[in-house]
């Protein structure tokens, strides 16, 4: 727990500043254990499993928001909303599904193992082509999640830029990143074969033969961006900035 009171300190600004690297260093590891074609298997299943501690440190840090919402399920005395409002309901769905995700891409991660895990899992799991597409799941989950929260931050940024610049060059170049990453994911999400994968019709992320070694975290970072960008326009619209 001596790692966890790093994050409860008495300034409630320096908990807050510990907790967003805290998911800074775990959003980019997802992002480097997706790209397992660069970082070869074994790098690949010692990430995955070190993504496992991070998260379990994630839930810890934030088990006060998890004692609110699901401790009523394990007997616990907890004090919440008799209505939860809309955005409670929309984060709780998303953290849910998240958790779900990223649970399932890890047992399958295991199930196929064939480093750290393969001394203790079947050789016909192996053969399993569930892992790639609950991994992909996963990575999508997190887009959202991300695109969710990002109003926490940009939108303190998008406030601070309209005072340094005109308003319409705001809306303009906003809007124009926006049209720009759906045009580019629509055609990474063609020409990678996402839709079969999530499907499990294939357990590998589709890559050219003669594409270069960064194209495709190129690709996965503008997937990425992409849904977090929607995701956050659409939550603007919902339900504002704060």
């Amino acid at each position: 727990m001596r790692i966890v009171s790093c994050f409860e300190t008495a300034d409630p600004l320096l908990n807050w500043t510990r907790r967003m690297r805290l998911d800074a260093v775990l959003l980019l590891l997802f992002f480097v254990v997706m790209c397992d074609r660069l970082t070869q298997n074994p790098l690949h299943e010692a990430l995955g499993t070190a993504s496992l501690l991070i998260v379990c440190t994630h839930l810890l840090v934030n088990r006060t928001w998890l004692r609110q919402h699901f401790g009523a399920w394990f007997g616990m005395a907890v004090r919440r909303p008799r209505r939860p409002s809309v955005k409670n309901r929309i984060s709780t769905i998303s953290n849910v599904v998240l958790l779900a995700t990223f649970a399932a891409s890890f047992i399958s991660g295991v199930m196929c193992s064939q480093t750290l895990f393969a001394s203790v899992t079947p050789q016909v799991w192996r053969m399993d082509l569930s892992h790639v597409a609950l991994s992909l799941w996963f990575f999508l989950a997190a887009a959202v999640h991300v695109g969710l929260h990002a109003r926490l931050v940009l939108g303190k940024w998008e406030t601070s830029l309209r005072t340094r610049v005109p308003g319409w060059v705001v809306v303009f170049g906003k809007y124009g990143i926006l049209a720009i990453l759906i045009v580019l994911s629509v055609r990474i999400w063609i020409r990678r074969d996402f839709a079969f994968l999530l499907m499990c019709e294939m357990s590998y992320i589709t890559v050219a033969r003669d594409e270069l070694f960064f194209a495709m975290p190129v690709d996965l970072a503008i997937l990425f961006c992409a849904v977090a960008v929607v995701v956050y326009a659409l939550a603007v619209m919902v339900y504002g900035r704060n």
